[in-house]
Formats: C-alpha cells, sequence, structure tokens
C-alpha cells in the first residue's frame, strides 16, 4: 500500500515536469526567453540565545574575526578586464566592413556575461544614434540583424567620435 502511494506521487511529479517542460518549450520555439525567477524562502530555525551579551562585547568579536581574516592573495582576485564603449563600437564597425551584416548574438560571441552584453548593446544603440546602422528585430526577444548603412562606408575614421 504504502509502494502505490510512493509510486503515485512520483508520476504526479513526473507529469508535473513534463508539463513544465513543455511549456518551456513552446517559450522557446515562440522567441520568450525571459522567465520570471521567484526565490524561495528558506525558514531558518537556529535560535542564538544573545543574552548577556553586551555592545563591547560584538565589538570585540567582530574585531578578533577582522583581525583573523587575511588578504586574498593576487592570483586569486578576479579582475575585470576594461572594454571601452570605443572599443566595442570600433569592433563592431570592423566586422561590419567585412561582411556588410551581423547580428547580436553573433556580436556576443562566447562571452555571454552580463558586462559584455550591456557594452555590445550600448555600442549599438551609439551607432544606431549617429545613423550608421539599421537594426531589425523580427519577434520580442529574437536576435538582432544589424546591416550597414552606406554612411558607414562613406565616412572616414577621423570623421567618426565617441567619448569614452
Amino acid at each position: 500500500m504504502l509502494f502505490r502511494s510512493s509510486l503515485a506521487q512520483q508520476l504526479l511529479l513526473y507529469r508535473q515536469i513534463k508539463q513544465q517542460a513543455h511549456w518551456l518549450e513552446e517559450r522557446i520555439n515562440a522567441n520568450l526567453r525571459c522567465y520570471v525567477h521567484v526565490p524561495q524562502f528558506f525558514p531558518t530555525t537556529i535560535k542564538v540565545d544573545m543574552s548577556g551579551l553586551g555592545l563591547q562585547d560584538l565589538v570585540e568579536a567582530l574585531l578578533n574575526l577582522v583581525s583573523q581574516q587575511s588578504s586574498p592573495a593576487a592570483s586569486t582576485m578576479i579582475g575585470i578586464p576594461k572594454v571601452t564603449l570605443k572599443q566595442k563600437v570600433q569592433e563592431i564597425l570592423t566586422v561590419l566592413h567585412r561582411t556588410e551584416q551581423t547580428s547580436y548574438q553573433g556580436l556576443i560571441g562566447n562571452d555571454h556575461s552580463r558586462l559584455n552584453a550591456i557594452i555590445v548593446f550600448l555600442a549599438i544603440l551609439e551607432l544606431v544614434k549617429q545613423d550608421l546602422i539599421k537594426t531589425e528585430q523580427s519577434n520580442i526577444f529574437a536576435d538582432i540583424k544589424i546591416f550597414a548603412k552606406e554612411k558607414l562606408h562613406t565616412m572616414q575614421e577621423a570623421e567618426f567620435t565617441i567619448e569614452d
């Protein structure tokens, strides 16, 4: 009897997972790639007895912790490479001089970091503002296609200005 109820619960869970997978597949096929992430709340059950502790005790404990920590070694620190908007605009211009068209995903390449996505998007906006490229997007959340305008080919490099 216990085995049957456990099996029934697993089958119900499996059905829910299949329904969610089907829903995700429909969203992907419709080029809808925005998902809401609702963080789960995990209640804490640990209770710390702090009776008898004063402010001075807490300050001493904090100072003790700070003095025990060593600063991280330079080899373990992660540095963010400095990429300027001007550099990214120049990269896009180089690609468009060579191929006449590209896409947002093509410009992102293998670097899917948030910083790279923002810099590429801002560079695209800057080129649209200067009327050097034309952009098209077939659907919401679809890839953005980028086309060079004639002005891009007739412009001299000295004519292009952007502040760092």
